[in-house]
């Protein structure tokens, strides 16, 4: 079934009924976006589906962990913190948190 579903004819009829863009290196797919659709006759598509694909991060820090900037949201939605005071909260418990860390490695 995955096969299928990656084919170069099943990934045409998808860009054709503009249901996403091919998962496929295969540019000619993408040409094909939306021409089912009278709605994007003279629309300049190829500006919507050129795409260059993202560099790789060059490293991730083995400390990203440690900064749970999500898991204190709900705390700054009850508090009356502005966003600067929270984000020095948030990198004030992070850096105890390595610190404990660090000093626990050692």
């Amino acid at each position: 079934m995955l096969m299928e579903v990656v084919s170069a004819d099943h990934q045409t009829v998808l860009a054709e009924i503009a249901d996403g863009l091919t998962v496929l290196n295969q540019p000619e797919i993408n040409e094909r976006y939306g021409v089912n659709y009278e709605i994007f006759d003279g629309k300049n598509l190829s500006a919507f589906v050129a795409r260059t694909p993202a560099l790789p991060p060059s490293r991730v820090s083995p400390w990203d962990k440690y900064v749970d900037i999500v898991g204190h949201l709900a705390e700054f939605a009850e508090s009356d913190m502005n966003i600067p005071e929270f984000l020095r909260v948030v990198q004030e418990k992070a850096e105890m948190r390595i610190a404990e860390e660090k000093s626990r490695r050692e």
